[in-house]
């Protein structure tokens, strides 16, 4: 726990895995902004953010994307090539749990079936959030999944 009242240094020490997108942009910009390690990982074409305007240069150019440089901020990027691997994104989670055991896994779905959430839950997921939540919906989400080590959206028990 970080005692010298610097923000910047609160999540020191903690490792996390981006999978997902804009709104896992932001939401692990936040995390990387309290100073946890934030691995982006990115398929083999890049982000979709990643072409998301403006662009610091006049024709749209994804190494470009001033919308990517602000909500990607302090993260590692690592590319994923998933569509060669032949696996599901259930088998993509248990792979990260079992290479990378102490990390946070947070995804966002925008299935909410209560199937689902434990399938990823079982999966190695700590935190599960909707794809319709709001901010302050991810930033309780992803407290809660730090102190007690797991979160599921209250939108996953009534679909």
């Amino acid at each position: 726990m970080n005692t010298d009242g610097n923000l910047g240094n609160s999540l020191a020490g903690l490792t996390i895995v981006e999978i997902g997108d804009q709104l896992g942009d932001y939401a692990a910009m936040l995390l990387a902004g309290l100073g946890a390690e934030v691995i982006k990982l990115e398929p083999r074409d890049g982000s979709a953010s990643r072409r998301i305007g403006p662009f610091a240069s006049t024709a749209p150019d994804p190494e470009q994307s001033i919308f990517f440089w602000r909500y990607n901020l302090n993260k590692k990027s690592v590319v994923l090539d998933v569509d060669d691997l032949d696996i599901d994104a259930l088998e993509l989670l248990r792979m990260t749990r079992f290479v990378l055991p102490l990390c946070m896994i947070a995804v966002y779905s925008g299935t909410l079936r209560q199937s689902w959430a434990l399938a990823c839950h079982l999966a190695g997921a700590n935190c599960l959030l909707a794809k319709s939540s709001d901010k302050d919906q991810i930033v309780t989400g992803l407290r809660q999944a730090f102190t007690t080590g797991c979160f599921t959206d209250p939108s996953f028990a009534s679909a």
